[in-house]
């Protein structure tokens, strides 16, 4: 059997926590020169992801 790599790959990023125990959206964190939420899309787009879906909960209108 042959394998084929797939035309589009999607990658889908879950961020949509409470946060709770720390009191403040753990994906807006600084990590390096950015969020750590940036920087998790930003290595995903760089490992050849087509698209980056983030899935947002709690916090949504701070995170987009």
């Amino acid at each position: 059997m042959t394998q084929t790599s797939p035309d589009f790959i999607s990658g889908i990023l879950l961020a949509a926590g409470l946060s709770t125990r720390m009191g403040a959206p753990k994906q807006l964190l600084p990590f390096g020169e950015s969020t750590i939420v940036e920087t998790v899309v930003d290595n995903m787009l760089g490992a050849k992801f087509d698209e980056v879906i983030v899935v947002v909960g709690h916090h949504a209108e701070e995170i987009q």
